[in-house]
């Protein structure tokens, strides 16, 4: 009966270990794969058009980008955080960057040398 009970409680461990270590992956990778889906449309479908980096922020684990652009005679400002800080320190305030923008949603835009 003893050994029952051990062996038992042993597969309730494993049980809540597996379920926590999966809860915990599906937490980790759901905000990344959400982001590659609101992303990859607009740069599949989006317009390519030029903007200008108005502020760049830094940090130790990342940063952020934000530009201004015109789009059908209206202008809009859009900001990317940034993880990989090389990428960020080759941009300067007052460059001219390619940007993609979601043609319904212009203010929806993308720093194209960000992601590719």
């Amino acid at each position: 009966l003893l050994e029952d009970t051990s062996s038992s409680f042993s597969q309730n461990i494993v049980f809540a270990s597996l379920a926590l270590g999966t809860l915990f992956i599906v937490s980790a990778i759901y905000p990344l794969w959400k982001r590659f889906a609101e992303i990859t449309p607009v740069f599949a479908n989006g317009a390519e058009i030029q903007g200008v980096i108005t502020d760049i922020y830094l940090k130790t684990d990342g940063g952020y980008v934000t530009y201004e652009f015109s789009y059908l005679n209206s202008i809009y400002r859009a900001t990317d955080q940034v993880s990989h800080l090389r990428k960020i320190n080759a941009l300067r305030i007052g460059q001219n960057v390619t940007l993609f923008v979601n043609q319904h949603n212009p203010a929806q835009a993308f720093l194209r040398d960000l992601y590719l």
